[in-house]
């Protein structure tokens, strides 16, 4: 087997458990840094703990390995990011194309006769405009998700490096997301056929403001070819999203953190 598709082998295997395994909102949002001097292969295990559905009391911790690559040429492949390019030669924009992982739903007892939502591929972009070194505008597109595939997200936000030296830093986010109608109705809505098999009433949002979210995370160096990664975050349902029959929670925190080791 060719190292390229020995690669692609292990992305997909990693994906594949990762995908398998949680069924939460993943970040939205893609944020280069400075551009490597050299290619960097990393490799190493994230923890994550949030609502097993948007809107559900229930949590669900997960523990995955997880890969990272970032060539010079501006080429990235995360497990959590996915898989894109950045085509920006300027230091102050990053904007490219990126493939991300759209997760589904499974079907627990409160969301019975609703039908599962699979996993799929998600096609969008990202841009970014560093105003300063510390202080960034983000946005990002996704689209693919829902039971027909054919949801879109828009996620606008903003993150500032309240501390920065180095490798290490502590960085404030904020942000929100918009959903069309298809991912709304997919997500949060209920069809006639669903209200039937549900005991759910009828229920059709429409698109818009779908949540806001804040985030306070931490880097820090762990060892010369290692760095940790911890963030603490809030998310609130809001519009057409709150107002769904099965949101048994409107506010919802998560928990992120990952180790990966550079070689």
């Amino acid at each position: 087997m060719s190292f390229r598709a020995a690669t692609i082998y292990f992305f997909g295997l990693i994906a594949w458990l990762f995908s398998s395994a949680i069924h939460a909102q993943l970040p939205p949002f893609y944020s280069l840094g400075p551009a490597p001097e050299k290619d960097i292969y990393a490799a190493g295990a994230l923890y994550f703990n949030a609502p097993r559905y948007s809107g559900g009391q229930e949590k669900k911790i997960v523990v995955v390995p997880s890969a990272t690559v970032i060539l010079t040429n501006g080429i990235f492949a995360d497990v959590v990011n996915g898989v894109g390019r950045n085509f920006s030669t300027d230091s102050r924009f990053e904007f490219g194309p990126r493939v991300t992982i759209g997760l589904g739903r499974d079907e627990p007892a409160p969301l019975r006769g609703l039908g599962k939502i699979r996993d799929t591929v998600n096609i969008g972009g990202f841009a970014n405009y560093n105003v300063t070194e510390q202080w960034q505008l983000q946005s990002s597109t996704r689209y693919g998700s829902g039971y027909h595939r054919n949801g879109l997200l828009l996620d606008i936000g903003t993150s500032y490096d309240i501390f920065q030296q180095g490798p290490a830093s502590v960085t404030a986010q904020v942000s929100a997301g918009y959903a069309d109608r298809q991912y709304m109705q997919s997500f949060y809505g209920v069809s006639a056929d669903q209200a039937v098999a549900s005991g759910y009433s009828r229920y059709g949002p429409r698109g818009g403001l779908q949540s806001t979210s804040a985030s306070l995370s931490v880097t820090a160096p762990v060892h010369e070819k290692a760095l940790a990664f911890v963030s603490l975050g809030y998310t609130r349902l809001t519009g057409d999203a709150a107002q769904s029959p099965y949101v048994l929670r409107r506010t919802s925190p998560a928990v992120e953190a990952s180790v990966a080791f550079s070689f």
